[in-house]
């Protein structure tokens, strides 16, 4: 067996605004995401599939949510 107890290993926070999170953050994002080419994906129920990696783009506010997840690996 891989891992005896995947779920020891789970780990559920909150995102900060010392983080740079933020309601502005989470509205931009949307209109990010609202803006991207997407298709339709067969092995998704009720989703899409968007075009490319969002996390290569310039944009500020992606940077922002990229370094977060990134400091949040390297903290795990």
């Amino acid at each position: 067996m891989f891992c005896k107890d995947p779920f020891k290993y789970i780990d559920h926070s909150k995102l900060t605004a010392q983080e740079g999170f933020s309601d502005e953050l989470v509205r931009k994002l949307l209109e990010i995401r609202n803006s991207l080419d997407t298709a339709p994906q067969a092995l998704l129920d009720k989703g899409e599939q968007s075009a490319g990696n969002l996390l290569l783009s310039d944009d500020p506010a992606v940077k922002i949510i990229k370094n977060i997840i990134l400091n949040r690996i390297k903290k795990y």
